[in-house]
């Protein structure tokens, strides 16, 4: 495993395990591993974690980097020429683009209280990508990429068209190796706020893509907003509301403003 530069493991740095319990022999170096720890808001992950602040009670999970952002970072090294970069402010620069990671040791974060992103860990708001299935027009997240089953790899030396068809689709690209069937893993399955469950290899695929289209397509970032955005926006509608009434006081007007006042727009949280 360790002559293999491009295979990289996931550890779970938040479960401390005995020596008896590690399998295999796992590479020497920690820059091989990532976390596959996860933060949830009521069991729903809408948040990203990039680094962890904690320090790890794996023995052999030492990596202070997410496993998604370990292989993201490798990639656009090696094959986009991007570097990244450390900042004194705890946040991480690719490129020229600063992730919109969550201040380090705020106690309100947009609609977080008491959120402690120094015992967190460095986080970001996961933008997930939706995928249509066209038969039905339903939204899928498990969806986002191709998927290769392991029937594909079986006598390959007898089908040579079938070797060649699986180097071009994983060349130059991330390639995740883990279960997608959700009722073989239906005990690590991770609930989405979109209402979907998803396998954890797919919860990594998302990861890995929101940072990559990020960098290099230039796809918007989720970020938060801070307090001082926060009342201005509820004051500004504060005003426009109270202007309507205040101008036609009318009942049908003051029906229009509480809607308005309760609809997404005027409780938008981020952006």
């Amino acid at each position: 495993m360790g002559e293999t530069p491009n295979l990289y493991f996931t550890c779970n740095s938040s479960k401390s395990i005995n020596e008896s319990e590690a399998l295999g022999n796992p590479p020497d170096t920690e820059n091989a591993f990532g976390f596959s720890d996860v933060s949830r808001d009521d069991k729903v992950v809408r948040r990203s974690l990039l680094m962890i602040g904690d320090k790890s009670a794996n023995p052999h999970c030492k990596s202070p980097y997410a496993f998604g952002l370990v292989l993201a970072l490798n990639y656009l090294k090696e094959v986009k020429e991007i570097n990244h970069q450390s900042l004194p402010d705890g946040k991480i620069k690719i490129g020229n683009l600063i992730l919109p990671t969550f201040p380090i040791k705020s106690e309100r974060v947009g609609g977080y209280q008491k959120f402690d992103a120094g015992t967190g860990g460095l986080q970001m708001l996961l933008n997930y990508r939706i995928s249509k299935d066209r038969p039905t027009n339903s939204k899928q997240l498990d969806r986002i990429a191709k998927r290769i089953t392991i029937e594909n790899f079986t006598n390959l030396s007898r089908n040579p068209k079938n070797t060649k068809k699986i180097e071009e689709s994983v060349k130059n690209r991330i390639v995740l190796i883990g279960v997608t069937d959700k009722e073989f893993a239906k005990n690590k399955l991770f609930q989405t706020p979109y209402q979907q469950e998803i396998t954890p290899v797919w919860l990594h695929a998302q990861m890995i893509s929101q940072l990559l289209s990020g960098v290099i397509d230039r796809r918007p970032f989720l970020r938060p907003w801070f307090g001082w955005e926060n009342v201005a926006w509820i004051y500004a509608w504060s005003l426009v509301g109270g202007f309507i009434i205040w101008r036609f006081r009318s009942g049908i007007n003051i029906l229009l403003v509480t809607i308005l006042k309760r609809s997404p727009i005027s409780n938008r949280r981020y952006r």
